[in-house]
């Protein structure tokens, strides 16, 4: 499992979930299963991205 955390401040949400739309469909095109963005509720700022990786 891979899991990678971002700092995002508010201002940037809507250009960072853009992104990660994209980097999502990269990733499973390349094998990742089970990819999830969350964010965490006590510190807002704070994403982290989960995926399973046969090839890392």
């Amino acid at each position: 499992m891979i899991k990678i955390e971002y700092q995002i401040s508010p201002e940037n949400v809507d250009a960072f979930l853009g992104l990660m739309r994209d980097r999502r469909r990269v990733q499973t095109r390349v094998g990742a299963r089970q990819w999830t963005l969350l964010r965490d509720l006590q510190a807002p700022f704070r994403w982290t991205e989960t995926f399973r990786s046969p090839t890392w």
